[in-house]
């Protein structure tokens, strides 16, 4: 998904908080190549949905 997609996922589940996952992991041109400005980008689908947007760093729990 991209970070708008994963927004607008959390938006149809009636989310009030959306978690990003799994991005800075896996950058493998030519198989995967990882959407620019993630971060950026999914905070400012989140506040444009009036959700909150959580950044969550690998190995790091969800609360």
């Amino acid at each position: 998904m991209t970070p708008e997609q994963g927004v607008e996922a959390a938006v149809a589940l009636g989310a009030d908080t959306v978690c990003a996952m799994h991005y800075g992991l896996f950058h493998n041109p030519p198989f995967y190549t990882e959407q620019p400005d993630i971060e950026q980008r999914f905070q400012h689908a989140a506040a444009e949905r009036g959700i909150t947007a959580a950044i969550i760093a690998d190995g790091q729990p969800v609360l």
